[in-house]
């Protein structure tokens, strides 16, 4: 009796031992589970994140470009112009004053078509440059877009010298070739702080408005993924 007693008291304590292991282990297995999901839907809102980001990298870096080949073909067609124009007028005109002018016209456009021809080789490999680190390299039409934003005033900064300077040779009463010369880079300079001044301002908006749009982006997530 007792023997038979203590034979089905072990096998309840297995039965019970048997239950518990079978508890723990689906336990696991679900608990597995549920991080498993969790963590596919993560990956899943990174995944979509780091795609509308690099979406809108992507948007960013082709209106800059757009936009530099707009500018550069709008230089191209004003070089053209300098060089009709200043060709002719140097051959047809007998005034030292208007002379210089023209000439200085000419060699203006022959400057300018020089510089577009630098752009559209730069414009050609335009998504080798600049140089950045692996690490950054989804960064890029960002840093591309400060760098030609920095050329962007270098080149303003000339043509407002070019401004000045042109007032005071026009304005000075020296010799009729310098009153020519002041008024071609009148010319030229104020038609340069015009198209500067446009193309800067559009890239730099643009660019602060991804900018913005990022950095309220990032702030958002670390909030999203605290809270789960």
């Amino acid at each position: 009796m007792g023997i038979g007693t203590v034979g089905r008291g072990d096998k309840r304590l297995w039965m019970a031992a048997a239950a518990v292991a079978a508890g723990v282990v689906g336990t696991s297995l679900l608990v597995r589970k549920l991080r498993g999901n969790g963590e596919e839907v993560e990956g899943q809102k990174s995944r979509k994140t780091n795609g509308s980001e690099a979406l809108a990298l992507k948007e960013f870096d082709e209106d800059q470009q757009d936009r530099t080949g707009r500018a550069l073909r709008l230089f191209l067609g004003w070089s053209v112009v300098n060089l009709g124009v200043g060709g002719a007028g140097v051959l047809i005109q007998d005034d030292p004053q208007w002379r210089a002018f023209y000439g200085a016209n000419l060699a203006c456009g022959a400057l300018t078509g020089l510089a577009v021809w630098v752009g559209r080789r730069g414009l050609s490999r335009w998504s080798e440059w600049p140089k950045v680190e692996e690490s950054e390299e989804g960064k890029r039409p960002l840093q591309r877009a400060k760098f030609l934003e920095t050329l962007a005033v270098a080149d303003l900064s000339v043509a407002l010298v070019s401004v000045g300077g042109g007032v005071y040779l026009a304005r000075g009463g020296g010799s009729p070739e310098l009153q020519g010369l002041g008024r071609a880079l009148l010319l030229q300079g104020v038609v340069l702080v015009v198209v500067d001044s446009l193309y800067l301002g559009a890239t730099r908006r643009q660019r602060r408005k991804l900018e913005t749009k990022l950095e309220v982006r990032a702030p958002r997530l670390e909030s999203e993924a605290a809270t789960t």
